[in-house]
C-alpha cells in the first residue's frame, strides 16, 4: 500500500472537532433591534452577527424531547412510570456557589482553614 504524506493528515484519529457555538450576551436595551446589534460572544469578546443568534422558540423548540436523566425511563421516547433513580456519594467537595465563595470570609490565602473542607467517609 502506497501512503503519501497528503492521506495521512486526512486521517486522524480520535472524535472529530465540534463546531464551536456561540455564547452571546448583550447589555439590557428594551429595543431588541439595538440588543441584538450590541450581542457579542461572552468568552471571545468579538461582536455576533445576528444570523448566528436564535429567538426563544427556536431555542426552545426541542426541548420537550430532551432526556430527563434524574429518572429511569426519562428518555425523550419512553413511555410509562418514570423510576427515580438512587445514588450513592462516593465524594463531597465544594462546587459551585462554594467554590465561588472562597476568600469572601476575609482570609487571604484559599487555602487557609477559613475555606471548608468535607472529607466524610462514604
Amino acid at each position: 500500500m502506497d501512503w503519501h504524506a497528503e492521506s495521512i493528515e486526512e486521517v486522524r484519529a480520535g472524535r472529530p472537532f465540534a463546531e464551536k457555538r456561540v455564547s452571546p450576551i448583550a447589555p439590557f436595551d428594551r429595543d431588541p433591534a439595538t440588543a441584538v446589534a450590541k450581542a457579542f460572544d461572552r468568552e471571545t469578546g468579538r461582536a455576533v452577527d445576528p444570523s448566528e443568534l436564535r429567538t426563544y422558540a427556536e431555542a426552545l423548540a426541542l426541548y420537550h424531547a430532551s432526556a430527563e436523566e434524574k429518572f429511569k425511563n426519562g428518555g425523550p421516547a419512553d413511555t410509562g412510570t418514570t423510576i427515580r433513580r438512587h445514588l450513592q456519594i462516593t465524594q463531597i467537595g465544594l462546587i459551585g456557589k462554594e467554590a465561588n465563595q472562597v476568600g469572601e470570609a476575609g482570609e487571604e490565602d484559599p487555602e487557609s482553614e477559613a475555606v471548608a473542607e468535607f472529607e466524610h467517609p462514604v
